[in-house]
């Protein structure tokens, strides 16, 4: 072989090596558990290790087109993985050329088992040293597949294997974080470097580079992942009930205090669901979730459990009024239960979608959806209760019968069962505790301290007793851990893991095995009423040592990657840096000035230069004079932060640098709801009193994009953008006539 027709052949060999990854990402993810990538000078390119035992060896060969492959070549194949062959291997001979009439036949033999060759056609491919009958055992264990992918292109051999590779990667099953093409030349010239130093990978561990080179897997569980129980316990009582309100009620809300056992109780009915062969959907909205990747689970889902093909061309690069519609008409005509838990810890873009979405549900739709929340936030009203468009279901703690069951193990007996009923009541986060605490100690204590505290006292007396029994090594893990406010992955694993200078992971199993850790199907985190207990006993100047430490991670991570233009594998990391800012400015001890300027600029003025950033002029949705609007920019503008650009305002690039607007934004998205930081558009539906400095259409531009886009426009829709307009159909009447008028002026 030339030395171009070498390149070319490695190239196909990659290509297609690649593409055999990427599909395994998608269809065979629990079953394989590493992979051997062969040096490019073997016989073998790409061996598989199956969970159950089995190892396949894959051989990708490239052909000229003028040649045939033979049987005297296929022979070699063959008696190098005799070598190699057991009862427990399989051999896989993939090639983007054509067989002779020998070949052919064998592989139509081998892929048939009603079409037979004779005894001399199989003496062809036979190595020397193999005994016949048993070659024809191991021809048993062969598949040979020929014109795989082939290309027109003779200068490009694997154009069709990248063609299909990237089909692939663009369908609901990946998350893209990135151009897939600039994906694709990643991922292949890491393939290529794996396969030159002929090394061998985990699974696992190739997905998670995968993640960081852009993608992402959104596995067929994506919208199934359950927090983790150690067991269930109790609430038969309101399980049955909630089955009873979901046979009326198209949406339900489980609200309750933070603590009182929502995601568990409704967790266990969905699984109960999904094992009566209901759809379910079950999204959990605390493991750091990002809109983008929210849709991508609901493409994927709807892809796969519905089989409604091509899905992701309706959801996907839409404005949110047409993915609301799409995820609405999806709820309207197919049985879905679809559950969102935590639903006050969502990102405001997550909140206005699923809000919208939750408020479009029918009676007379197929669908139930289901939302665990601690407030009522903006979901729906108390009219809403009142006229039964809404199912309210409190959840209360534990009752007498269920302490009764959670504490089984415990031995308790009848009078000790009732002094805990009596004294902790049902509330599920200080039982648990105290479960923890009675395991630790078998001497117990006195339950009667209890009784004259409240339930935060209670929690904090039970939580301090645990806490002062805990080993040295887990109370500075839960010290780092509750500086978050956010589910923790392998990363912060690994920044608390250099500044302990020791391995973490057998003290986070070990506080998963006491319920101070919870796992939430994609994350690990602190419940919240856990969290603030642990950061109530760490001194101030531990917590401003380790909000500085995360802090300066993230940012050295986050502006990296921007300054490369490279991509960041996490998509929340914007989020993580902007809460750890927040943190330190308000410990009084955020050493970054330029940041703390931010931070002290009221709510207003905040919204105030977001507007200027993106329309020269701030917003104003109270006054029609906009004279309050000027004194608020003069304020800005003795700030130094913004100067004057003709007719219009600026940000001041000799103050305002990147971090600050990465922090600006971080502020505001936690304030409003699906704002958008470079277009300008806030789902704030008033009357916008300086659109006309701003140089927008029309007073109601800044929340069109939030508005219904209808397939075929009505009497409500936008002359210009389409949407219907807010203000209704009066309104585009007048700016029909507006137009016109306009229109009919000389040039």
């Amino acid at each position: 072989m030339s030395g171009i027709d070498a390149i070319r052949g490695f190239d196909y060999q990659i290509s297609y090596t690649l593409f055999l990854i990427i599909s395994f990402m998608k269809n065979e993810v629990d079953k394989i558990e590493k992979f051997k990538f062969e040096s490019l000078t073997e016989e073998e390119d790409f061996n598989i290790f199956y969970k159950i035992g089995m190892r396949e060896y894959i051989q990708i060969k490239k052909k000229d087109e003028s040649n045939m492959w033979s049987a005297s070549e296929i022979k070699e194949a063959f008696a190098h993985y005799i070598k190699n062959y057991s009862d427990n291997t399989k051999f896989r001979f993939i090639t983007n050329g054509s067989a002779n009439k020998d070949v052919k036949k064998l592989k139509r033999c081998l892929a048939d088992e009603k079409y037979c060759i004779s005894k001399k056609e199989i003496e062809k491919f036979r190595p020397n040293d193999c005994e016949f009958n048993q070659f024809v055992k191991i021809l048993e264990t062969i598949r040979i597949e020929t014109l795989v992918m082939t290309s027109n292109n003779e200068n490009d051999i694997s154009e069709m294997v990248k063609k299909e590779t990237i089909r692939l990667l663009v369908s609901a099953s990946f998350f893209l974080k990135d151009d897939v093409l600039i994906i694709y030349d990643r991922l292949w010239k890491y393939i290529f470097d794996l396969s030159k130093n002929g090394e061998e990978i985990s699974f696992l561990v190739l997905k998670e580079n995968f993640k960081k080179y852009g993608v992402e897997c959104v596995s067929s569980e994506a919208w199934l992942k359950f927090p983790k129980m150690n067991e269930f316990v109790g609430r038969r009582k309101e399980m049955q009930l909630l089955t009873q309100v979901t046979q009326k009620a198209k949406r339900v809300s489980v609200l309750g205090i933070s603590g009182i056992g929502k995601s568990y109780m409704v967790a266990n009915w969905a699984k109960k669901m999904k094992t009566e062969n209901e759809n379910v959907c079950w999204i959990s909205l605390r493991a750091n979730m990002t809109y983008s990747k929210l849709i991508n689970i609901l493409e994927s889902f709807v892809e796969t459990t519905l089989g409604k093909a091509s899905f992701k061309d309706e959801l996907e690069n839409r404005e949110i009024g047409e993915q609301v519609e799409n995820i609405s008409n999806i709820l309207e005509n197919y049985r879905i239960i679809f559950v969102l838990d935590s639903y006050e810890k969502a990102s405001g873009n997550i909140q206005f979608f699923l809000s919208n979405v939750f408020k479009s549900i029918k009676k007379s739709g197929k669908s139930i959806m289901i939302v665990t929340t601690t407030q009522r936030m903006e979901l729906y009203t108390e009219s809403d209760i009142k006229l039964g468009k809404v199912y309210e279901y409190i959840l209360d703690g534990f009752s007498y019968e269920d302490i009764i069951q959670f504490y089984a193990e415990c031995r308790f007996t009848c009078e000790e069962i009732k002094e805990v009923w009596e004294v902790i009541g049902g509330y599920p986060v200080a039982n648990s505790l105290l479960m923890s605490y009675i395991q630790d100690n078998e001497n117990g204590f006195k339950i009667s301290e209890l009784l004259d505290l409240t339930n935060e006292e209670k929690n904090q007396w039970i939580f301090g007793s645990i806490y002062k029994d805990l080993p040295y090594e887990e109370k500075q893990v839960l010290a780092y851990l509750s500086s978050m406010d956010y589910g923790f992955s392998e990363y912060e694993e690994k920044i608390i893991e250099r500044v302990l200078k020791n391995r973490i992971n057998y003290v986070i199993k070990s506080l998963i095995n006491k319920n101070l850790i919870k796992y939430d199907g994609s994350v690990y985190y602190l419940h919240d009423v856990i969290r603030l207990l642990i950061y109530d006993q760490i001194v101030d100047d531990e917590k401003v040592k380790i909000h500085q430490i995360f802090e300066e991670k993230y940012s050295n991570r986050l502006f990296d990657f921007k300054n490369k233009k490279e991509n960041l594998e996490d998509s929340y990391l914007s989020d993580k840096w902007g809460y750890h800012v927040c943190q330190l400015f308000r410990l009084g001890e955020l050493r970054n000035l330029e940041l703390g300027e931010i931070l002290s600029l009221d709510a207003e003025l905040q919204f105030d230069l977001w507007g200027i950033y993106c329309k020269g002029f701030p917003y104003e949705f109270n006054d029609k004079s906009l004279e309050t609007t000027e004194k608020r920019i003069s304020v800005l503008e003795s700030k130094k932060l913004i100067i004057r650009h003709e007719n219009k305002w600026r940000l001041n690039q000799d103050i305002i640098n990147l971090k600050m607007l990465f922090l600006l934004e971080y502020v505001l998205k936690r304030r409003y709801s699906a704002m958008s930081m470079s277009l300008g558009y806030i789902p704030i539906f008033s009357i916008n009193y300086a659109f006309y400095r701003q140089e927008l259409f029309c007073e109601w531009e800044h929340c069109i994009e939030f508005m219904l886009l209808e397939q075929e426009r009505g009497v409500r829709s936008c002359p210009i953008f389409g949407h219907n307009c807010p203000e209704g159909e009066e309104h585009v009447i007048f700016c029909k006539e507006m137009i016109e008028k306009a229109e009919s002026l000389p040039d």
